[in-house]
């Protein structure tokens, strides 16, 4: 139930309809928006079609809209206006041929720059761009055109392609047979990156190297002839003289080993005539660690017989005088202090507001020679902390705790607690 009024802005060209329904009035958008967009309808400023004629004056201009056809939509389009106009009162109803308010139409901002094209790469996506309402419109004024706009056509950046190398070689041959060479195996290139793929390796990353015939090439070992004996070692007695040999080519670890250093020389006794010797002795060795820190310990040093007498020689003293001893780390060794568990704590000196308990303890052992100090001997704790009633309670105390002396000789002191 109602009626519509079409109205021309000479100024804009705008045709806009406006139309009365259950005592509102509805603004219908500007009709550029519809033409050629399979939308409602289409008007024109032609002559009078298959529709209706109406006319409306104003103290600014007259004008009259032909109604030229209706068009039915082609399919429900959604309003593209997020800023649908609010109801017109009812009183604005007298004034919409009458000179009312100024129309306000809708200003919006210039469109801004497209987003990325988003999508599958190396394809067709969508990117976007919007604009925003700077004047919202009133009055009757032009609606607000959409403000977000959609391509479906752009195209997103190719796909990116990562470098691709093909699986090792087998290993060449060794450089050598033994003495230590080398052996290499490569691989190719097979797809080179493009569009910010991942690279490919360096060249040096396409050849590997390792070593191989480590093994000694095989040598025997080579030695040289005896050499003549030497002089004998003594000019009385019996000595001894020797020979030796040299190594002339040392041998490979798969070769023929060459002799120990004892193999290359042979020693044998030779007789002189007898020697007076005297014994001689070794110097005294240091004397040993203590075996304890404190209490008393012995430390002790030996001397050995170097050269024993013979042949009427001074003699070597007994074995008795060969080592020695002192005495080390006499003093006294520390004793620390010990002392018992501690007993159960006592009952509570008293029922309510605040009382005692206690438990104690006693020295087991005595400390002495700086030894580690005894710790408290007793320890308090608060109980029944809770206020008292105002019944009198008679203070009361436990039996006195029996003490020791607190040194085991001289002067000292006991303390007993209750």
């Amino acid at each position: 139930g109602g009626g519509g009024m079409w109205f021309h802005e000479a100024s804009t060209g705008y045709v806009h309809l406006r139309m009365v329904m259950m005592d509102h009035v509805y603004e219908i958008p500007p009709i550029e928006d519809y033409i050629n967009s399979n939308a409602y309808v289409v008007i024109s400023m032609s002559s009078l079609g298959e529709g209706g004629r109406g006319s409306c004056s104003t103290p600014a201009e007259a004008s009259t809209v032909d109604i030229h056809k209706v068009v039915p939509p082609l399919a429900p389009v959604p309003s593209p206006n997020p800023f649908p106009p609010e109801p017109l009162p009812p009183s604005i109803r007298d004034d919409i041929c009458e000179g009312g308010p100024t129309p306000v139409h809708c200003v919006v901002s210039n469109w801004g720059v497209w987003s990325d094209c988003m999508g599958e790469c190396g394809g067709v996506g969508s990117r976007s761009r919007s604009r925003t309402v700077q004047v919202k419109n009133s009055n009757g004024g032009n609606l607000c055109p959409n403000l977000i706009e959609v391509d479906h056509t752009c195209t997103t950046p190719a796909c990116a392609i990562d470098c691709v190398v093909s699986e090792w070689d087998e290993w060449d041959s060794c450089s050598v047979e033994c003495g230590g060479g080398t052996q290499n195996r490569t691989r190719q290139v097979l797809t080179q990156p493009s569009n910010g793929g991942v690279s490919c390796p360096l060249s040096t990353s396409l050849t590997e190297t390792k070593i191989c015939g480590e093994g000694e090439c095989v040598v025997d070992c080579v030695v040289g002839e005896w050499s003549g004996w030497s002089v004998c070692n003594v000019e009385c007695g019996t000595g001894s003289h020797s020979r030796t040999r040299a190594i002339t080519t040392q041998s490979s670890s798969s070769g023929t080993p060459c002799p120990s250093q004892e193999g290359l020389s042979e020693v044998k006794a030779c007789e002189m005539a007898p020697c007076v010797v005297n014994c001689i002795l070794s110097e005294w060795t240091s004397y040993s660690s203590c075996e304890v820190s404190c209490g008393g310990g012995t430390q002790t040093r030996s001397r050995i017989v170097v050269t024993p007498a013979s042949g009427g020689g001074n003699p070597c003293p007994p074995s008795k005088d060969l080592t020695d001893s002192i005495v080390c780390n006499s003093q006294n060794c520390p004793i620390n202090c010990e002392v018992s568990q501690w007993s159960v704590f006592t009952a509570c000196t008293v029922e309510c507001g605040g009382g005692l308990q206690t438990r104690t303890r006693d020295v087991s052992i005595q400390p002495q020679h700086n030894g580690t100090s005894c710790p408290a001997l007793t320890e308090e704790i608060s109980c029944n902390i809770d206020d008292c009633v105002a019944t009198p309670v008679d203070c009361t105390w436990n039996e006195w705790t029996s003490g020791e002396c607190s040194v085991s000789c001289g002067d000292g002191t006991i303390t007993r607690t209750r």
